[in-house]
């Protein structure tokens, strides 16, 4: 298991993993289970337009991050997720839904404790949470697991906005000898520049 803030890392050191439907029948699964379901449900039911808004970004920016090295997992359900920190990452980014004290994979809602305990005590690199409002998990991460580096936003996730955040992370890993968290302040750095320009 890799450590340190400041360790140099590149796109192979880190997964990329969607547990949010990124295809058709990963959609259409979402709609015909809807108990335990909330994103494609209740957020955005009709495929035509989660596909324009979510699947299209998704397949138009993934094969630039593979192309980078980053690894890249589809459909990730709470035990595969578990599954990824024997891969021995640095960073783990998931991409996931909140929903009132619980994160959607793709086998549906798991509480915050459940997320916990897939994420192994010992893991010292960093669980990079795009995911909307999801403080609750963070603080219990931050308090259960201090070997463990969070990232999250506190606003909504918009999926093609972080998409393209994240191309410029990897971006920026595979270009220089750099640490994972100085790659996230110099792609911050960018993305605001552009926004005043």
């Amino acid at each position: 298991m890799m450590s340190g803030v400041r360790q140099v890392i590149k796109p192979s050191d880190c997964i990329m993993a969607f547990g949010i439907p990124t295809s058709r029948q990963a959609f259409a699964e979402a709609l015909a289970n809807p108990t335990n379901r909330d994103f494609v449900v209740n957020c955005c039911p009709v495929w035509e337009k989660y596909y324009y808004e979510v699947v299209s970004e998704i397949e138009s920016i993934e094969p630039v991050i593979r192309s980078l090295g980053a690894k890249v997992v589809h459909n990730i359900t709470l035990n595969d997720f578990g599954e990824l920190f024997k891969q021995q990452p640095y960073a783990i980014i998931l991409f996931c839904h909140w929903q009132e004290a619980a994160v959607e994979f793709a086998d549906g809602l798991a509480p915050v404790p459940a997320v916990i305990d897939r994420v192994p005590v010992a893991f010292s690199g960093f669980l990079d949470l795009c995911i909307c409002h999801p403080e609750s998990l963070a603080v219990t991460l931050h308090n259960t697991r201090p070997n463990c580096l969070t990232k999250f936003i506190p606003g909504v996730a918009i999926p093609s906005y972080w998409l393209y955040f994240y191309w410029g992370v990897f971006k920026t890993l595979k270009d220089s000898d750099t640490s994972y968290m100085d790659a996230l302040e110099t792609t911050i750095r960018a993305f605001l520049s552009r926004r005043k320009n």
